[in-house]
C-alpha cells in the first residue's frame, strides 16, 4: 500500500500480483489522475479504506467510495502541459545520479583493494 506507479516508457510491462492495475478511462488523463494519486488528502483516504493485517492493499472497488472532482479535459490537458517537462526535469539527474552511483559502486572497491593506482602528486 503507498506505492503508485504509472507506466509510461513501454506499451506492456511486468508487476507483481499483489498490486492492481488498471487503465484510465478517456475522461480523466493518466498524468492528472497520477498526481492526483499523490496528493495527502487522497493517500489518506486510501489509509481509511486499507483492509488486511500483514500487508494492508487497497480493494479497487474502494474507488467508488472517493469523491472526485474531474476538471475538463482542456485543463487537464493544460495541466499536462505544464507537468511533463517539470517531470523530464527532475527524472534527468534521477538518472544521471543512477548512473554515477553504478560507476562509484564500481570504482571504489577496486580503489580500496589497490586494483587501481591513485597517483598523488607532490605540491
Amino acid at each position: 500500500m503507498g506505492s503508485i506507479a504509472m507506466l509510461k516508457e513501454y506499451d506492456v510491462g511486468l508487476v507483481s500480483p499483489i498490486y492492481t492495475v488498471f487503465e484510465m478511462k478517456d475522461a480523466i488523463r493518466p498524468t492528472f489522475f497520477y498526481y492526483y494519486m499523490k496528493q495527502p488528502i487522497f493517500q489518506e483516504m486510501i489509509k481509511h479504506h486499507a483492509i488486511g493485517t500483514t500487508r494492508q492493499n487497497f480493494p479497487f472497488e474502494a474507488f467508488k467510495m472517493f469523491p472526485m472532482v474531474v476538471p475538463p479535459m482542456e485543463l487537464q490537458l493544460k495541466f499536462e502541459e505544464i507537468a511533463k517537462p517539470i517531470e523530464q526535469k527532475i527524472t534527468k539527474p534521477k538518472e544521471e545520479n543512477e548512473v554515477l552511483a553504478e560507476i562509484r559502486d564500481t570504482l571504489l572497491p577496486k580503489l580500496m583493494s589497490g586494483e587501481l593506482p591513485v597517483e598523488v602528486g607532490e605540491e
